[in-house]
């Protein structure tokens, strides 16, 4: 509970500034959602292979992967 109390809010304030920072830069609010998705793909794939030690090289979860980064290509590259 107590890491609850002491990261919600630095956590907070540093997702605020993040999407912040990409709406400036993209200018819509769907930027920083479909960045957000396509980061989160990828960091969870990471986590559970890491911590879980479920594999991330089936078929899908590459796909999966590779979907993700093509959307975080678009959103940043294609204004």
């Amino acid at each position: 509970m107590l890491a609850q109390v002491i990261f919600a809010i630095p956590m907070g304030l540093c997702f605020w500034h993040a999407a912040k920072h990409i709406v400036e830069d993209g200018g819509q609010l769907w930027t920083s959602k479909l960045v957000g998705f396509g980061v989160s793909n990828l960091v969870f794939s990471i986590l559970t292979y890491a911590m879980m030690k479920e594999s991330m090289f089936t078929l899908k979860t590459i796909i999966c992967l590779i979907l993700g980064l093509i959307i975080m290509f678009i959103q940043i590259y294609f204004k």
